[in-house]
């Protein structure tokens, strides 16, 4: 059964892989485990994982930034966000948020200039839709990022029960099938 794995995130891994998930974030309690279960974890999956708030770079973690989809003649980007413990165990491996290093620059203002760089890229691949997947946990911040950067089309927050009084756009978006 999905419950009884004895690697945790393992059923959460495998529960995806049979919704047929094409990709996920990494959210913070991925790296609760240690890095050995979270690349098993990777391991495992039938999907692409992105972040693109984290430096792994003294680690054997390869997490892409953005992942892109075709979707017949429709590509779609995917860029991911995570939060991290300062003192959990994805610091304890080596992998910190992205920071950069300039005291006067606010975490937000990182994450600003981090998402609207991979957009870049995206759409300089010609991908003309994109999805934010935020982990980070907060609904009213994402509501900022949406007012902040260029290019996002839609927005997935996770690891939050927070409401969303005031949106930004409820408007419906002319999308070709099968969205």
């Amino acid at each position: 059964t999905l419950v009884g794995s004895d690697t945790p995130g393992h059923a959460e891994v495998e529960l995806l892989n049979i919704l047929g998930a094409d990709v996920s974030a990494v959210g913070n309690t991925e790296f609760s485990y240690g890095l050995e279960i979270l690349e098993d974890n990777l391991g495992q999956a039938d999907f692409s994982f992105v972040v693109a708030n984290i430096d792994a770079s003294h680690t054997t973690l390869e997490i892409p930034a953005r992942s892109v989809m075709s979707f017949g003649v429709e590509q779609v980007g995917v860029v991911g966000l995570t939060e991290l413990e300062p003192q959990g165990n994805a610091a304890t491996a080596g992998i910190v948020t992205k920071d950069d290093g300039n005291e006067s620059t606010t975490d937000f203002d990182e994450i600003v200039y981090l998402v609207q760089q991979q957009i870049n890229i995206l759409t300089e691949q010609n991908v003309n839709k994109v999805i934010l997947l935020d982990q980070r946990g907060d609904s009213i911040d994402a509501v900022r990022l949406a007012n902040a950067v260029q290019g996002i089309d839609v927005i997935i927050v996770g690891d939050s029960t927070a409401n969303v009084d005031n949106p930004v756009d409820t408007s419906p978006t002319d999308l070709p099938s099968p969205y």
